[in-house]
């Protein structure tokens, strides 16, 4: 799951309408499918961020399950539930203020972290393109 985009199209325009970059593009795009290969990759980019004092990691969540809901035009959209120990446990504090009656109130806050991908398309059971997003969070969310 990555958290990063660059942008509603994913590459920019102009350098896609660019044959070389597009088949730089597409050899890149295979060289990661090799696992060795993506191992390097990562190594490389995990070391040039730490260069830069960023502690970076790769999160290669286990499955969980999907939600498709609709967005505001009625289209599928489908969302990837995923768990990584990668991603923080929730965290559940109690706290009281002073309410405007003056009154002593209690309440519990809840933070939830997780890790967001940016959308990317797949098709769904009947060869429709629908955005489908990952979200992962520490397994003691998911059951």
């Amino acid at each position: 799951v990555s958290t990063q985009s660059t942008g509603s199209s994913g590459i920019n325009a102009e350098y896609g309408k660019k044959e070389e970059f597009r088949k730089l593009f597409m050899e890149y795009a295979q060289e990661l499918q090799d696992p060795e290969k993506r191992k390097q990759y990562e190594d490389e980019l995990s070391m040039l961020e730490q260069q830069r004092g960023v502690d970076m990691k790769f999160v290669k969540p286990d499955p969980g399950f999907v939600v498709k809901v609709q967005d505001t035009e009625g289209k599928k959209v489908f969302i990837n539930i995923c768990r990584s120990d990668l991603i923080e446990k929730p965290e559940f504090t109690v706290g009281e203020k002073v309410g405007e009656n003056g009154k002593v109130e209690r309440g519990q806050q809840c933070q939830l972290p997780m890790s967001v991908s940016p959308v990317h398309m797949e098709k769904d059971n009947k060869g429709v393109e629908c955005p489908v997003y990952d979200v992962a969070f520490n397994p003691e969310v998911i059951i």
